[in-house]
């Protein structure tokens, strides 16, 4: 199974559940800086991108949960999600203050389930855009609880919108990709510093 929206953008796929957050926050391209379609523009890719998003979710976590539809009057909310989910990732990546509580006001509740092994688990409640935010709010809670969350990362260069998943040892990851916009701002700062050196010269 694959994250749709995450690897049109050859970004590395968060493990678990926060890949569906990731996932969720790779459909849109607003700025066409990366030239790829927004997923939620349209109903037919919000289908088909919620389609395979929910089949991946599914594999990588063991959980399921009904088949889910939208129609076109959960577009404009889903991307209005989208927006504070990132505007948090990002917040968070840079070092201020992150705050959910916008988000959790739309929410549908969860059901807490108890099955015969004594296993309990949060399902989502809700229909059409609210039930895919209910989603990502689980996964939210999740990857706090398994220490993954803050390692899902908004890019350091702010006219980006990659998100990626920071693997390394201690977490230090700033760039969704070091080769583009890691290099433009590490020569920025270069150059930079020369600049001043000269003018202390």
């Amino acid at each position: 199974m694959k994250w749709p929206a995450t690897e049109r953008f050859v970004l590395r796929a968060a493990p678990g559940g926060v890949g569906l957050i990731q996932d969720f926050l790779m459909t849109g391209d607003p700025e066409g800086r990366l030239r790829e379609p927004d997923l939620l523009a349209t109903l037919d890719d919000a289908r088909q991108w919620l389609a395979v998003a929910r089949a991946t979710w599914s594999a990588q976590t063991g959980l399921s949960d009904q088949e889910l539809d939208l129609d076109d009057k959960d577009l404009a909310p889903l991307r209005k999600v989208r927006d504070a989910l990132f505007a948090e990732v990002s917040n968070r990546s840079h070092g201020m203050p992150v705050d959910l509580s916008s988000l959790a006001s739309h929410a549908a509740s969860a059901n807490i389930e108890i099955a015969k092994d004594g296993t309990v688990s949060l399902l989502a409640r809700g229909r059409g855009w609210k039930k895919v935010l209910s989603w990502l709010l689980l996964e939210v809670y999740r990857s706090q609880q398994d220490n993954t969350w803050q390692r899902l990362k908004a890019c350091k260069n702010t006219k980006c919108r990659g998100v990626f998943y920071d693997a390394s040892k201690n977490n230090s990851g700033a760039w969704h990709d070091v080769r583009t916009c890691g290099n433009v701002a590490n020569l920025r700062a270069s150059r930079a510093r020369k600049r001043l050196k000269s003018h202390e010269i």
